[in-house]
């Protein structure tokens, strides 16, 4: 997801097979969250997948391989 968002926002085609994707993913984390309200899950969800996604893009996008590794750790502790 992190690699091709840019380039699939620009492809019809491929965007809405993506879309059935990306909403696949938030529905099985969904069910992750058993003692929560389906809302709620879902709500938490994308912020999780959103947070996942887009740490990994900063991460990878950034030419100082230290401060990539706080990224990513800084994400995941914002999720646990």
């Amino acid at each position: 997801m992190a690699a091709f968002a840019a380039d699939i926002r620009q492809l019809s085609a491929v965007r809405r097979t993506f879309t059935v994707h990306v909403k696949a993913v938030i529905e099985k984390m969904v069910s992750n969250f058993s003692r929560r309200s389906k809302r709620s899950a879902r709500g938490d969800s994308i912020r999780m997948l959103s947070t996942m996604v887009g740490a990994l893009t900063l991460a990878r996008a950034v030419d100082d391989e230290a401060f990539s590794r706080e990224i990513l750790r800084e994400a995941r502790r914002g999720l646990a």
